[in-house]
């Protein structure tokens, strides 16, 4: 049910078997620091993703992986790691954290398709604005840390936010408190 593939500096390519998956019941999948590791394959039974430290390319293939409901990046620094729109048909992604993300400003990640959304962990350092977020209507949960660059809350966030239970702000430095 669960595979972890950690500080594996030259696993380069993750191959199938005939076409066939090679882990039929794989569901929890953690991948860090695997720098030359550009794909993963197909694998319709993972539901829980966790990667770290890794490459552009490898992020990307995470687009292809829809039956997530579970995601979790860490240490990405890449200015180009996150493309827009990487998250556009996870429509069944119920927690997603992005811990340690740089030289991204905004959210354009595809959160506005988000509809199971209900978790939504940020330690963005360079995150200036959180439009996206007013569209996430099962959010329940929003924890925002080290976001350095953002100051406030757009009205329309906060208004579109009606399933919000939880909300925590933490270390954002520029952030005005005034809501």
């Amino acid at each position: 049910d669960r595979l972890e593939l950690s500080f594996m500096a030259n696993l380069e390519e993750w191959r199938t078997v005939h076409g066939r998956e090679v882990f039929p019941r794989l569901s929890t999948l953690k991948i860090k620091l695997c720098p030359k590791l550009v794909e993963l394959p197909f694998i319709p039974s993972i539901t829980s993703l966790d990667m770290g430290g890794n490459n552009a390319m490898l992020i990307r293939s995470v687009m292809n992986l829809t039956s997530l409901s579970s995601l979790r990046f860490s240490g990405c620094q890449d200015s180009t790691v996150l493309p827009d729109n990487l998250l556009h048909n996870h429509k069944m992604l119920i927690s997603l954290e992005i811990n340690g993300l740089r030289n991204h400003k905004s959210l354009r990640i595809g959160l506005e398709n988000l509809s199971a959304l209900k978790r939504l962990n940020l330690y963005w350092y360079d995150l200036d604005t959180l439009l996206g977020v007013q569209n996430l209507r099962s959010l329940e949960y929003l924890f925002i840390q080290a976001c350095r660059s953002l100051m406030f809350f757009p009205k329309n966030v906060l208004l579109g936010l009606s399933s919000l239970r939880t909300l925590t702000i933490c270390n954002c430095e520029k952030f005005c408190t005034s809501l």
